[in-house]
């Protein structure tokens, strides 16, 4: 059993979509597809979104922009595969119809929830499930569109950061997927959302198909879980600051998960969590050249013959720093202001990426997209009850974190001191570090102005 995901960047145009067809029809055996929205239809909802909390819409506005969405997935069915039996353009029509509706509704009261947002952006992969499963019937294989909310894979209920309930998920996926694959119907199946147990559409967050692809994974205990990119896989820098970066043949699940958190785009980091569980290798292999071996996902031990080494340097522009500074010795190790720090803001829904603490403070990495809000949450805190023990905050921007990626890593005797002696020599001021909390990375912040030259010079360092 294989499930195969393919993502947005994967299906450009009609004949990328018969690449993904064919790369289908040719894996033998029992198989599930998942599939993101096709490129660039996120984005575009996410932009009509925002143009109704922030300008005026009328009739027209919407009519225009469902027609618009409505004839490019249409252009997928009439080239280069013309046959068309109607069935795919029904239900193309019927979704749009269901969006259209929607976008009337808000464009009225002129504001959308978390809720409705969700809603909203999961309509990219309604269509190009029903697309894709035309296309791959026009070739011969036998599939069917599924909805993901609709065969119960159940989440937690967060809008746009939501996780599976796995154990429920299973079952209700189980239910409906298996009957299909013993009847040899591939089910090609939405990613990127669930439904939590008020029958709420709910969002992973923006790649968050490659999760559902592991989800999926997990439920029919799958042999193996190719994710197909517009990348040959994971890379041991950005090439757009590393020309010759190498490619990385294999991953341990920790090294693959530190590399995606913070930086890497390949793989949406959640996804390991559920494939973990049952150790289903991950396989990221690109579409636009599949005979390539790809990068290599699973659990492996550290031998001699493959000794804890730097797998990969990864960076993070996307982050804001708040050090919040208090009264007293020992401030930031008072167990009363973290705690009350986290719950706050994990009520808000604000992620924290990490967090440092020492005697005179704590420092918070945010993503930037929580920045401004989250410091509005813990100025607050400091009004409200932590008056007397927090005596201010500082917001700093302009930071980069970087990450040296490598099973054992943080274990390997001298190699943090390698890493200081290196960006010494090139007089970059380190401003915080964290090791230790993972064993398969190093991270520290450095001044953004100086991002470029610390990667050439740590690349140049480890893999010279």
């Amino acid at each position: 059993m294989k499930v195969l995901k393919f993502g947005g960047a994967s299906i450009k145009d009609a004949n990328s979509l018969k690449q993904i067809a064919q790369i289908i029809k040719a894996t033998k055996g029992p198989k599930a597809v998942v599939l993101s929205a096709f490129n660039g239809i996120t984005d575009k909802l996410q932009g009509f979104i925002s143009r109704i909390s922030t300008r005026r819409l009328n009739t027209k506005h919407i009519h225009r922009f469902i027609s618009d969405l409505k004839n490019h997935h249409l252009l997928f069915l009439r080239y280069p595969l013309p046959r068309n039996n109607g069935h795919d353009k029904n239900a193309i029509d019927n979704h749009c119809r269901e969006l259209e509706r929607l976008l009337y509704g808000l464009t009225y009261i002129k504001e959308v929830s978390e809720r409705w947002q969700d809603l909203i952006l999961s309509f990219g992969e309604r269509l190009s499930v029903v697309v894709a499963s035309e296309i791959l019937s026009q070739i011969g294989v036998h599939t069917k569109a599924v909805e993901s909310d609709k065969i119960g894979l159940l989440t937690d209920g967060y809008f746009g950061k939501a996780s599976a309930i796995l154990p429920i998920a299973r079952n209700n996926l189980r239910k409906n997927l298996l009957p299909l694959i013993k009847r040899n119907i591939v089910p090609v199946i939405t990613g990127f959302f669930g439904v939590d147990k008020q029958g709420r559409t709910t969002t992973f967050g923006r790649g968050g198909s490659d999760y559902s692809a592991g989800i999926v994974s997990y439920a029919l205990d799958a042999d193996c879980l190719e994710i197909w990119k517009d990348v040959d896989g994971f890379m041991s820098a950005n090439p757009a600051l590393i020309s010759h970066a190498q490619l990385i043949k294999q991953l341990s699940y920790k090294e693959a998960v530190e590399l995606s958190y913070f930086g890497s785009t390949v793989l949406h980091p959640k996804t390991v969590e559920p494939v973990l569980l049952k150790n289903i290798p991950i396989i990221i292999r690109n579409t636009f050249s599949p005979d390539g071996k790809g990068t290599v996902i699973h659990y492996y031990k550290p031998t001699k013959a493959n000794k804890p080494i730097i797998k990969g340097i990864t960076y993070e522009t996307n982050i804001g720093l708040i050090k919040v500074h208090g009264f007293g010795a020992g401030f930031g190790y008072k167990t009363e202001v973290i705690h009350e720090i986290t719950e706050r803001l994990l009520a808000k829904n604000i992620n924290i990426k990490t967090i440092i603490s020492a005697p005179s403070g704590i420092g918070l990495i945010l993503g930037r997209e929580d920045f401004e809000s989250g410091y509005k949450v813990l100025d607050e805190i400091r009004q409200g009850g932590l008056t007397g023990i927090v005596s201010g905050f500082e917001k700093i921007k302009n930071r980069a974190l970087i990450g040296t990626i490598g099973e054992g890593a943080t274990k390997t005797k001298g190699l943090a001191a390698r890493v200081f002696r290196t960006l010494s020599a090139i007089s970059v001021n380190i401003e915080m570090i964290s090791a230790g909390a993972s064993s398969s990375a190093g991270y520290f912040i450095i001044n953004q102005k100086d991002l470029k030259k610390t990667v050439r010079t740590l690349y140049k360092e480890f893999f010279n």
